[in-house]
């Protein structure tokens, strides 16, 4: 009787084939006692022989019970009680033609040696029995079986989720004798499966395989030894998979290692099956032969046994030389050579500036930039009323989209109603998309400033206090203050666990309290605490594989235990927020994070292997500051107070930044590793190191202990409430594997070797840049980007000075390559040029021979070398002086929202690093002597050759795509 497949969800369908041909008496494969973490299995010659058969290999799958009806329909279950006689399996969806089919022994109830036939198989379904051998007896009474099946569609590449081919299937028609099957690509571990053996002749036979190369194997149908050798052709199906972790080069050296996720392609199990904490590291270094990849997997149980797998490849990857030219930078310097004045006066940041600007989305280095979470924010291009022509005839009330607000605002139009009090003011959602966001009031002077920074429009989306998206949809989500245990505390008296917590989401919008119990977020879990708090008494916070975000809120663990990363996928982010120690915090390996907040740690703040960045952070430390082994740190305007401990930076390890305060009251400041970090003020009492470069002239310990009393944990507001931090950190809700922004990979950490910044002349120090690589059959596609620093001589080199610029995870080939800067339109080779490592490529964009996508309207020539156009003040890759969302009015913003510049003048010159300073002086000037303003119409909009009209609302525009 016709029945339905018996799909579950638990054990997995298992598959085995034999792979060789070393002992050449007949056999099979046995398996038996199928379970989730693995199943036994044995080779079985006829009854009548002597049980004893050579070592073989055996390739298998395991596939999860379920079907897909995508372009490549599938399906894999089980069905119970087969035996000797025909059982109709019914498919759980029809197949347009007869599907591949796939079957195999899942129990083993007898042990008499015997093989799965089918008959009829079509489109809905198959008959299917098993078929035993009979050289001892006559009896073919096999007991019930399980059996697991799989059915695909048709015979076609078989990929994975990210589109790449990792497998391919057919069909055969074989006999006895052997047939060679040649595959379309090459695999390093090939996996060779054969099933679904019709039943044409009804002799009982086996299958065999052997020669199994990368891209080729060969198979036959093979009798018992009882019987006489022919057998009549059988239909079956094959598929090969590559199998385990690839070991090619040409894998890790592609950048692809990182895609082998730990518990998807990787597994580690302890004694008891439970999953363990993973941790992968990557590392390249350039060598005579090529770039040496290093690639570490490390697994870690409870009890801190370890296992660690390393592999070491020579790659020839992607590397290149490149130079340019700014023209901006080149007005009024009578020469070849770009003025330095930013370097000069100390304006060039110590971090790559594209992951804060809004122009380049993409650029994303993980070490001190987070990613914007706009799953909770209105992002649309929202509606604003403006008063038109205010003050006039013709003034009125209109409603304009936020994209049409410049060109209004650059002719005189007020943002509100004509008539009300609160014309000119416009209402912001401030840090949109974080836990941090909040509505503000703010002058219309002020607002360039914010949505340069990412601010919008509007008041702020969201529910409750517009914590992130994900946040949201937690899966706890506290409603009331209380006990963590409480069900009350939590949204339908929901009570998440505390420890061991797995594949969980967890978000805390009250005040919580954990009483005498560790919180251990074990693996692939998130914890949001925004707005509100976590108290705990007694106890250790664990943060395994998992994330943690801590935004406007406070974890009081002062009567708690320890804060501890333990492991490298560990993330503790904390914005505006309070942090309370009551023993230490220790990162074993994570990612630490925390701008504008105040961290009070009772013993010592150590960072043993990890990445720790403390951006205006304000820190009180009982003990010591431990910056040890492979450990890099990175502060920036960021202020220490040890009460009776050390200052330590220990060998091997890294520390970076400015703005440095450091107060050692009773211990000292010690290096033995790298050093990097500009101290702007210090008082230690004991022993100091010879760190002249970075440290002031002298040790000042007047008033420095006003810093922490107590610690100004927050941003400075500007008179009209705007925060003025120069553009805003923000996080995200999303996961590591979150590929939404597909924009690439980056290369370098983003932050610049200071001693670098002390050089003078033709060598010095211009600006940061970004060189970006493009996919050779679509140019729009940056598969990756590295920020790089320009010399006065337009030479560009690593952050850390080589000339030679590596993409270690871009195999050598052909590609485009572009140019872009920050306030300059970027270039871009014309054609494709062959990247690597072996023979790098200098491409010098300041050569008119150089072919660029637009020829002569990309650049101009300055003294026989070509430059990049100057003036994109807003990064919309245009340069517009007059008309709608031109860059003057930018400019113009910028002068008169400066936070000094009180009486609004036009002439007001602002001082520093920013995208309106035309000649990259440090001055951004919008009315008087050497003003920005003219610069910009003269040196690009009139001197382009395609504006032969000398027109000024002509339009110089970016010709990358």
């Amino acid at each position: 009787r016709p029945r339905p497949a018996d799909v579950v969800q638990v054990p997995p369908v298992v598959l085995a084939s034999l792979s060789s041909n070393v002992d050449v008496s007949a056999t099979t494969v046995q398996v038996r006692n199928v379970g989730m973490q693995g199943f036994e299995m044995r080779l079985r010659e006829e009854e009548a022989a002597d049980g004893a058969h050579g070592a073989e290999n055996v390739s298998w799958i395991a596939v999860e019970s379920g079907k897909h009806s995508g372009s490549l329909k599938w399906e894999a279950g089980t069905l119970a009680n087969v035996n000797n006689s025909l059982d109709t399996l019914v498919f759980g969806q029809s197949y347009a033609t007869a599907p591949l089919f796939f079957s195999s022994f899942l129990t083993n109830s007898q042990s008499d040696p015997a093989t799965l036939r089918h008959s009829n198989l079509s489109g809905n379904g198959v008959e299917i029995f098993a078929q035993e051998e009979t050289s001892a007896d006559a009896e073919v009474a096999s007991l019930n079986e399980t059996v697991g099946y799989l059915a695909i569609s048709t015979a076609s590449p078989i990929v994975d989720n990210d589109g790449s081919v990792i497998g391919e299937s057919g069909k055969l028609n074989l006999t006895n004798a052997w047939a060679t099957v040649s595959l379309s690509r090459s695999y390093t571990k090939p996996v060779v499966i054969i099933g679904g053996l019709s039943n044409q002749d009804n002799q009982p036979v086996t299958i065999r395989t052997r020669n199994i190369t990368a891209n080729k194997f060969e198979v036959r149908l093979q009798e018992w030894g009882y019987l006489d050798g022919i057998h009549a052709a059988e239909n079956v199906s094959w598929m090969v998979v590559e199998g385990s972790v690839p070991a090619n080069r040409s894998f890790y050296c592609s950048g692809k290692g990182s895609k082998l996720k730990a518990n998807i392609n990787i597994f580690a199990l302890d004694n008891c099956d439970d999953l363990v904490s993973f941790g992968y590291d990557a590392d390249f270094d350039q060598s005579g032969e090529g770039l040496v990849s290093s690639q570490t997997w490390t697994a870690i149980d409870d009890c801190g046994n370890t296992t660690l797998i390393s592999r070491f490849d020579t790659c020839q990857v992607a590397a290149l030389s490149v130079k340019a030219i700014f023209h901006g930078a080149t007005v009024g310097t009578n020469s070849n050579n770009m003025r330095d004045d930013l370097r000069a006066q100390e304006w060039v940041p110590a971090f790559e500036p594209y992951s804060e600007m809004p122009g380049f989305p993409m650029v994303d280095y993980a070490i001190h930039n987070m990613e914007l979470d706009t799953a909770s924010s209105n992002l649309s291009d929202p509606n604003v009323t403006i008063c038109h022509k205010p003050g006039t005839a013709e003034q009125a009330t209109l409603t304009v989209k936020q994209s049409e607000l410049a060109a209004h605002l650059a002719h005189g139009d007020l943002i509100g109603a004509c008539g009300s009090e609160g014309a000119g003011m416009v209402t912001i959602c401030h840090n949109p998309g974080t836990p941090a966001q909040k509505s503000k009031v703010i002058p219309q002077s002020a607002l360039l400033g914010h949505l340069g920074h990412g601010d919008i429009i509007g008041e702020c989306g969201g529910n409750g206090n517009d914590v992130p998206g994900g946040a949201q949809t937690a899966q706890y989500r506290t409603i009331a203050d209380g006990a963590w245990t409480s069900a009350s505390t939590w949204e339908s008296g929901n009570v998440p666990p505390l420890t061991n917590i797995n594949n969980k989401t967890i978000s805390i919008e009250h005040n919580v309290t954990i009483l005498n119990s560790d919180l251990n977020l074990k693996l692939n879990s998130t914890l949001w605490i925004t707005h509100g708090s976590l108290k705990m008494v007694n106890g250790n916070f664990i943060i395994g594989k998992s994330d943690v975000y801590i935004a406007e809120s406070v974890f009081d663990g002062s009567t708690a235990g320890n804060i501890v990363l333990n492991e490298t996928l560990a993330k503790l982010f904390v914005t505006e927020s309070v942090i309370k120690v009551g023993q230490s915090l220790n990162n074993l390996g994570g990612v630490l994070k925390m701008d504008y907040s105040c961290l009070e740690v009772s013993e010592n703040f150590l960072n043993q292997s990890g990445k720790d960045t403390l951006l205006n952070v304000c820190a009180v430390i009982e003990g010591n500051f431990s910056n040890n082994s492979s450990a890099v740190c990175h502060t920036q305007n960021s202020k220490f107070r040890l009460t009776n401990g050390n200052f330590e930076n220990n060998l091997g390890a890294k520390i970076t930044g400015n703005g440095l305060v450091l107060l050692v009251e009773n211990g000292s400041l010690t290096n033995l590793g790298t050093w990097n970090a500009m101290i702007d003020q210090y008082c230690v009492a004991l022993t100091v190191p010879q760190l002249t470069a970075y440290l002031p002239a002298t040790e000042i310990c007047t008033n420095i202990a006003s810093n922490f009393n107590p610690c100004n944990c927050h941003p400075e507001e500007d008179n009209e409430g705007g925060i003025i931090n120069g553009g805003g950190n923000t996080f995200t809700s999303a996961t590591e594997d979150d590929n939404s922004m597909n924009e690439g990979n980056s290369y370098g950490g983003g932050t610049i070797l200071p001693e670098m910044l002390e050089v003078t002349g033709a060598e010095a120090i211009v600006d940061w840049a970004l060189v970006e690589i493009r996919n050779a059959a679509n140019e729009a596609e940056v598969l990756g980007y590295q920020s790089v620093v320009v010399k006065k001589n337009g030479d560009i080199v690593s952050e850390d000075g080589s000339p030679l610029l590596i993409f270690p995870g871009l195999e050598e080939g052909d590609y485009y390559v572009s140019i872009r800067h920050r306030n300059h339109l970027g270039q871009m080779t014309d054609t494709p040029v062959f990247l690597s490592i072996s023979d790098p490529i200098m491409l010098d964009f300041t050569s008119a021979s150089l072919p660029i996508r637009g020829g002569n309207a990309a650049g101009k020539l300055v003294n026989g070398k070509r430059t990049l156009w100057g003036g994109d003040f807003n990064g919309d890759g245009k340069v517009i002086y007059q008309g709608p969302y031109n860059d003057v009015f930018h400019l113009f913003s910028k002068v008169l929202g400066a936070p000094n510049n009180d009486s609004n003048l036009a002439n007001y010159i602002v001082l520093g690093y920013e995208m309106q300073d035309f000649n990259m002086d440090g001055k951004v000037i919008y009315q008087g002597p050497n003003n920005d303003r003219s610069a910009l119409l003269y040196y690009s909009i009139l001197s382009h050759s395609g504006n032969s009209s000398l027109l000024a609302n002509y339009i110089v525009l970016d010709m990358i795509p």
